[in-house]
């Protein structure tokens, strides 16, 4: 499995998402690493690991909207 990054721009659409191996490295505005290994070491199946990813998502959705910390001084 490995890390893997996940790029998007805000325009972009779902068939313009960067998907690539290794950390973080600024490629478009929105970036996302998941370190796929360490789930899997910590005992999850791939399906339970991708599901745990889909759940952490819902979640950072959650602190964004409530929290209005995505606001950024103009």
């Amino acid at each position: 499995m490995a890390t893997r990054r996940y790029s998007i721009n805000p325009e972009d659409s779902d068939h313009q998402i960067t998907d690539a191996v290794g950390a973080a490295t600024a490629t478009k505005n929105i970036e996302l690493t998941v370190d796929w290994d360490t789930l899997r070491s910590a005992g999850l199946s791939e399906p339970q690991a991708r599901m745990q990813v889909l759940a952490a998502l819902e979640r950072l959705h959650a602190y964004i909207e409530t929290t209005g910390k995505y606001s950024v001084a103009g």
